[in-house]
């Protein structure tokens, strides 16, 4: 994404840079594990956090710049609900930290099923993917 971007660079392209530069960046960290046995550093599984948490708002302004740029109902519906999504899956993360590593997927889900579908079509066609119903 980050290389991408950077190949065909526009302002509305720019949260998405920075969403897989975020989220490379916290691949890279590793966070607390799952077992209390394990050992890890606090400072390490901190950075994770804070970078996953930037690649969040990242990815939501950049959803939200797109609604300002679509012209449909029905595309403007899809990412106002994943903008929502993108807001709403980290808080139920939060709160039901039990099957925290599934809602965490479920984001990742959405997120990435968007850029497969819109994104290459964009960078392909240079024209912007629009639902019509």
């Amino acid at each position: 994404m980050v290389t991408d971007g950077n190949r065909r660079f526009n302002k509305p392209v720019l949260p998405f840079i920075a969403f897989g530069l975020f989220m490379g960046l916290a691949g890279l960290l590793s966070h607390k594990p799952i077992s209390p046995a394990v050992s890890f550093i606090e400072s390490v599984h901190q950075a994770h956090s804070l970078l996953a948490s930037l690649a969040g708002i990242s990815i939501t302004i950049g959803l939200l710049w797109q609604v300002v740029l679509v012209s449909t109902f029905w595309s403007r519906a899809i990412i106002i609900t994943l903008a929502t999504l993108s807001v709403m899956l980290p808080l139920c993360m939060l709160a039901f930290q039990d099957v925290q590593g599934l809602i965490q997927r479920i984001m990742y889900f959405f997120v990435f099923v968007w850029f497969w579908v819109y994104y290459p079509f964009t960078i392909m066609t240079n024209k912007k993917l629009e639902v019509s119903l």
